[in-house]
């Protein structure tokens, strides 16, 4: 349905998630199905895609009832480094096999600020805070390479990706990434952590919590457009990933959340009592924009 409504918006072709179940062809689709306004442009898209993508389209006489979503083309800038994150480097896998267009961006255009003039959406993935340490210098790269060169700083970098989302724009922070968000000045605290004899908040050691890489048990609200297609109980990859608590009165969101004290699946688990009631995904807004925390490695990267 993703490749569907990618190839839907490159022909210019209007497309809807309905916001609540629908019947149609005698079956109930639950919310977030598509609704394509007949046109011949939208017939030769569906009819060309549907059989390939085993996707059941249905003919209708009228617009079916109740609120829709319209979707939008978006220009995402998906965040890299020099030398290559590989989660980075997955996603763009993802977004080629789903028809996703994107652009590359490095530190140092971040850094320049301004933009908001170029994209709707940064994606910051989980290995590219910190990243760029080791690199050569600009005068021993060719050309092209140069611009590659930076690393994402709290300092210069963090100030322009809170000022691209107060702008309008949409940030969303995936696995370690996800941990930026107290430094944008989100509503949100960081919920692995406990306060020392000097009233410092440190991290849970691993003799507390460690959970080096397991399945774990999250909940969901199907009929949110963020989790439209997601079943309410679902399965994620869990790798030491941040998760938060909200602070009262401030306007954060969850959209995933544990609600257990033995929240394991599979694989094996220290700790995980503390993850009951922190939130696993976030929707905040920053400004005109918006910030999606999502802690854990949810685009399941090998």
């Amino acid at each position: 349905s993703f490749i569907l409504t990618n190839r839907l918006l490159k022909a210019h072709v209007a497309v809807h998630w309905m916001k609540s179940s629908v019947t149609a062809g005698g079956q109930t689709l639950a919310p977030g199905a598509l609704w394509i306004p007949a046109s011949a442009a939208a017939k030769s898209v569906v009819t060309a895609s549907v059989g390939p993508l085993g996707i059941d389209a249905y003919a209708v006489d009228a617009k079916p009832a109740g609120e829709s979503v319209t979707v939008k083309p978006v220009r995402i800038g998906l965040v890299d480094v020099y030398g290559g994150s590989m989660a980075s480097g997955w996603t763009r896998w993802i977004f080629d096999q789903y028809e996703f267009p994107y652009t590359k961006v490095f530190p140092q255009e971040i850094d320049k600020g301004g933009l908001d003039r170029k994209y709707d959406v940064l994606i910051l993935q989980s290995d590219v805070i910190g990243r760029g340490w080791r690199q050569p210098k600009a005068e021993d790269l060719p050309a092209e390479y140069r611009t590659m060169l930076g690393k994402i700083s709290k300092e210069t970098s963090y100030p322009q990706i809170a000022a691209f989302a107060r702008a309008g724009g949409t940030v969303i922070a995936v696995g370690n990434a996800a941990k930026i968000g107290p430094d944008l000045g989100l509503p949100v605290i960081d919920a692995l952590t406990f306060t020392d004899k000097d009233g410092k908040a440190k991290p849970l050691p691993s003799t507390k919590f460690y959970i080096p890489g397991a399945i774990l048990s999250a909940k969901t609200d199907p009929s949110d457009p963020i989790d439209y297609g997601v079943p309410a109980d679902v399965s994620l990859f869990y790798y030491n990933s941040p998760v938060f608590r909200l602070a009262e009165g401030g306007a954060a969101r969850k959209v995933s959340w544990f609600d257990s004290d033995e929240p394991l699946v599979s694989g094996w688990a220290w700790g995980q009592k503390a993850l009951n009631g922190t939130t696993a995904i976030v929707d905040a807004p920053l400004g005109k924009g918006h910030v999606y925390l999502l802690g854990p490695e949810v685009t399941q990267r090998g």
